[in-house]
């Protein structure tokens, strides 16, 4: 019998077991279990005293905000919450599960698409047995909006034109499969007092679509295959109370997760956070520093920002820096934010404030690909800002948007060059990461006017025009950007260790980059060796390898998992 007041929330860090690699990470070495290969943990394999030391694997596999956030609030709610993160098998899940829940809550922080929501579920189900799903979170928001705005006869038809089945792309279009049917859906900006108004009705054993319709915000499966939407209705939403509550979750992570705001300004035309957050809301300086504070009462000091755009403005930049120099609070943070924010006058209280890493989208290097984008910037501002940060000691990872409309070996040219023309001699340094354009629906980069002029066909990882398709990004461009730019490819965590030179450091990634062009090109497995070697050599204390070098494939994952080898769920890089 299900415990009336015990629910388990499931925000995987990963889907790995379902989907492979990420696209994106197809230049990157693994180790034998599967652990980034970064300069920082073959150090602690090779010199570590202890024999299994804890390797980092960064922000590849960050467990998401919504699970701590739910947990808390639920808690608040009188539920006996527990958030499971780590989805690599069921072994975490089938043990939240002896509680006999009331219900399993799914985000889908990390989820993209229906293929994988759909596996999900089969794979939730399989164990959870009749237990009540309910998923929420963004792309069950996104999927609402699809439903509201693009459903209509005429849309359906214009779109069709440029090669889109709105409705087969659509979660809430014409569903043919059961398992897509069963969940309840909380379709809201929010949702967690939806959430908690659905789990009061399983309470009481009222779990049908016709005893749930009178809940506002949720997308309910009809017995015919179609969808009925409740009305919508606001959240009571306070975003300076409403945050994490980390003296109630059970464990603590490395990186702790942490909001200032929702929503963004600018405009970007790949970009669809603006759909799901129309208003941009800011948590006030002193609410942030109040919830950092809490954390650090259970041994928080690392925070990574998940805002779409930590720096909406320099403003805010001042408001953030001064209000955690004023309190004090000696963090490390960082997070999503915009490089071109940074300048002189705010460079040196980032810096003090514990300012360390940047996930910096600057897309592109090329100034009309990024007007093109609506990007709002230009190469040189993003060029001030990333010089200024590595300068200041901060590590940044710019990520790459190619194949965008208007791509071509021109523009690719235009983005290796700067690239390549960015400091490395500083106490920070900058990495790359090239992602292929993913056209997503509720985007510029979707609207018929911007796909009559460049020709573009087709969504998501299907898309073509007139000088480029996915094919192209994936299999030739990417490929090619990897052997030309001089940069180090990223790794997501800090990859060499801080207290490095820079000499030593760049070395590293030089002997690094060299055993991962050794991968690409299938090179025998006797030159892999000797390309090994020498990065163990430098690596490793001299009294660690007195009895030789080990064989490349006792620390390194199979040559299969590696570069060149390896299928990614966006389709794999390759020569």
């Amino acid at each position: 019998m299900a415990h009336r007041r015990s629910v388990v929330i499931l925000a995987p860090n990963s889907f790995a077991r379902f989907l492979g690699s990420a696209v994106e990470s197809q230049f990157q070495l693994l180790l034998k279990d599967g652990v980034l290969a970064s300069l920082h943990n073959l150090d602690l394999l090779l010199n570590s005293p202890l024999k299994s030391p804890r390797l980092d694997n960064g922000f590849k596999e960050t467990n998401p905000m919504a699970g701590y956030y739910l947990e808390s609030f639920l808690r608040l709610q009188g539920y006996e919450a527990r958030t499971v993160f780590d989805w690599s098998d069921d072994s975490e899940l089938d043990n939240a599960l002896r509680s006999e829940p009331l219900a399993i809550a799914l985000s889908t922080t990390y989820i993209t698409d229906t293929e994988l929501l759909s596996r999900c579920l089969e794979s939730l189900r399989a164990r959870a047995g009749s237990v009540p799903i309910v998923v929420g979170g963004p792309f069950i928001w996104k999927q609402k909006i699809e439903l509201t705005r693009d459903h209509s006869p005429e849309r359906r038809t214009q779109m069709a034109r440029f090669g889109v089945d709105i409705l087969a792309d659509c979660l809430f279009g014409h569903c043919d499969r059961p398992i897509l049917q069963e969940p309840i859906y909380v379709a809201h900006e929010f949702g967690e007092h939806t959430l908690v108004r659905v789990l009061s009705k399983l309470a009481e054993g009222r779990s049908t679509t016709r005893e749930l319709v009178d809940i506002p915000n949720l997308v309910l499966a009809l017995d015919d295959g179609s969808w009925y939407v409740t009305p919508s209705a606001p959240e009571p939403v306070a975003i300076d109370e409403c945050y994490t509550r980390w003296d109630l979750v059970d464990d603590m992570p490395a990186m702790v997760p942490i909001r200032a705001s929702v929503g963004c300004p600018y405009r970007c035309r790949y970009c669809d956070f603006i759909e799901l957050h129309p208003t941009v809301i800011m948590r006030s300086a002193d609410s942030l520093a109040s919830e950092m504070e809490l954390a650090r009462t259970r041994g928080g000091r690392f925070f990574g920002f998940i805002d779409d755009n930590i720096f909406l403005s320099k403003k805010r930049i001042a408001q953030i820096t001064h209000t955690l120099l004023d309190r004090e609070l000696d963090v490390i943070w960082g997070g999503f934010f915009r490089v071109d924010r940074i300048d002189e006058a705010n460079i040196d209280d980032l810096a003090a404030s514990g300012c360390r890493f940047g996930l910096c989208g600057i897309e592109s290097g090329d100034d009309a690909q990024l007007k093109r984008m609506n990007k709002g910037c230009n190469r040189e501002e993003a060029r001030r800002g990333i010089e200024l940060a590595v300068a200041a000691g901060m590590n940044l990872n710019l990520s790459l948007l190619v194949g965008f409309p208007g791509e071509t070996d021109e523009t690719i040219g235009s983005t290796i060059e700067y690239l390549n023309s960015l400091p490395t001699a500083c106490r920070g340094f900058a990495s790359w990461l090239a992602y292929p354009f993913y056209l997503l629906p509720s985007t510029g980069a979707d609207e018929p006017d911007f796909r009559k002029e460049f020709r573009l066909t087709g969504r998501r990882a299907n898309w073509e025009h007139a000088t480029m398709s996915y094919a192209d990004a994936v299999g030739r461009w990417a490929p090619e950007m990897f052997r030309r730019i001089v940069l180090p490819y990223h790794y997501y965590a800090g990859d060499a260790p801080r207290w490095w030179p820079v000499a030593r450091r760049e070395e590293g990634f030089a002997l690094r980059r060299r055993l991962t062009e050794g991968f690409l090109d299938r090179l025998p497995s006797g030159e892999i060796q000797e390309r090994f070697a020498a990065l163990i050599r430098f690596l490793a204390e001299r009294e660690r390898i007195e009895g030789g070098v080990p064989h490349w494939n006792e620390l390194l994952a199979e040559r299969g998992k590696q570069p060149g080898e390896r299928a990614g769920y966006g389709g794999a890089f390759s020569q």
